[in-house]
């Protein structure tokens, strides 16, 4: 009996963590630029919810994932800014 309480002990540990997502909110491509040293730069505005810097963000077109990853720079009239609620645009790289 104490065998099976040890491996229990031991593979629970070995469990990967369970992730959870959590909406935060929607942004509209509006136009993307190309900026030197830069790349990419997609300006946008929240339709709904708010946008923060550093989350996880996925790119959708016609309901298709196109790319995932996490928002490097969020940007506000060249202000880097940490979050942008709904209503306003934004650049996001």
């Amino acid at each position: 009996y104490d065998l099976i309480d040890d491996v229990k002990s031991t593979l629970s540990g070995m469990l990967a963590p369970e992730k959870r997502e959590t909406f935060i909110g929607y942004a509209e491509i509006l136009e993307v630029f190309n900026i030197t040293k830069v790349g990419k730069v997609a300006g946008c505005r929240v339709s709904e919810g708010k946008v923060l810097r550093g989350c996880g963000v996925r790119l959708l077109r016609d309901d298709v994932v196109i790319h995932e990853g996490k928002l490097k720079t969020l940007k506000r009239f060249k202000d880097e800014v940490t979050e942008v609620s709904s209503g306003m645009e934004c650049g996001m790289a």
